[in-house]
């Protein structure tokens, strides 16, 4: 606590990440900030065109913990909308936004959950997957709408969007499912990425698996999908290297080595497709230009590995979150460059 010169207020920090003004007379406080007190695993923003969900048409995303913590945060003026805990659930280990008011999060005890921007729960599945769902992604339109997860079991399955019932499954990992990713241009196409250190392609109209990627060495951490060219993918690993992988080709068609070597944790392809902004164990948040394959902006506020980044709908930010509960919100300036 710290009280203020004139003796009118306090200042108040608390366990909860919350900090307080309390008027020393009365004690009637109001909240100047809040924030995650537990390493941030996910971020997501909406998926929705222009990414405006809440009911004032402000911009929010959401953010999960390993305390397993789901806020929902406004990115005007950074204030929490709402928040969800399940902490029995252990690890919110990944999030989606697929729809206006729709969250959908992924957990350690394998359950599936879907909640509103408010944090009411809607509808929830319990152990979608043994060992945790790892990672989730959605494709909601008028003609098409499914969910896809991937588990800490190596199983692939994809979800019916209304109904939430099971349409299929592939059990191709050998180990847990780091990330799966619907394809950017043919949404019945499904890509993962598994710690057997292999990315997998599946056609979910011919019901099976179109293509395999495999490396021999390093972790496959994360994935992400170039915008322009031919559409390649991106992996992240545990050696520091970003390798591009043409669907049509099985060997890796450029590899990108930082130069720290140390792992990448998170990567995404920027909303216009330009720009690559990866991070990881070197605590550096870094932008790419993937047309010169040149780094372009650096940024470094985390005192431990960055493990999650996400770019705002209209590229002039990017949302980094850390193994040392911090969230960092980035100003860009080279996307109307």
């Amino acid at each position: 606590m710290s009280l203020s010169c004139n003796g009118v207020e306090l200042l108040i920090s608390c366990t909860s990440g919350e900090v307080l003004r309390c008027l020393a007379d009365n004690l009637s406080y109001s909240t100047v900030s809040t924030s995650h007190t537990s390493s941030i695993s996910c971020i997501a923003f909406p998926t929705d065109s222009g990414g405006s969900s809440s009911s004032d048409g402000s911009i929010y995303f959401a953010t999960g913990t390993i305390s397993g913590e789901v806020k929902v945060w406004d990115l005007v003026d950074y204030t929490c909308l709402s928040a969800m805990r399940f902490p029995k659930s252990g690890v919110v280990k990944c999030l989606t936004v697929p729809t206006n008011n729709t969250i959908l999060s992924g957990w350690q005890d394998g359950t599936i959950r879907c909640s509103n921007a408010n944090g009411q729960l809607m509808w929830f599945i319990p152990t979608a997957h043994r060992d945790g769902t790892t990672s989730i992604a959605s494709h909601v339109d008028p003609s098409l709408q499914y969910f896809v997860t991937g588990g800490g079991d190596g199983a692939v399955r994809v979800w019916k969007y209304t109904n939430r019932e099971l349409m299929t499954q592939y059990t191709e990992h050998r180990k847990g499912v780091s990330k799966v990713l619907i394809d950017f241009k043919s949404p019945n196409i499904v890509h993962s990425v598994g710690g057997d250190c292999s990315v997998l392609s599946f056609d979910l109209k011919a019901s099976r698996r179109i293509i395999c990627h495999i490396i021999n060495s390093g972790t496959m951490i994360d994935m992400t999908q170039r915008r322009d060219a031919e559409l390649e993918l991106i992996t992240s690993d545990s050696l520091g290297r970003l390798l591009h992988w043409d669907i049509d080709i099985r060997d890796p068609v450029m590899a990108v080595q930082d130069p720290s070597k140390a792992a990448i944790r998170a990567c995404e392809i920027s909303p216009s497709g330009r720009f690559l902004g990866f991070a990881g164990d070197d605590q550096i948040l870094k932008v790419l230009d993937s047309l010169t394959n040149q780094i372009v902006a650096m940024g470094q506020a985390h005192s431990s590995a960055v493990t999650a980044i996400s770019w705002t709908p209209d590229e002039k930010q990017v949302i980094s979150g850390g193994a040392d509960s911090s969230l960092c919100i980035w100003n860009f300036f080279l996307g109307g460059a």
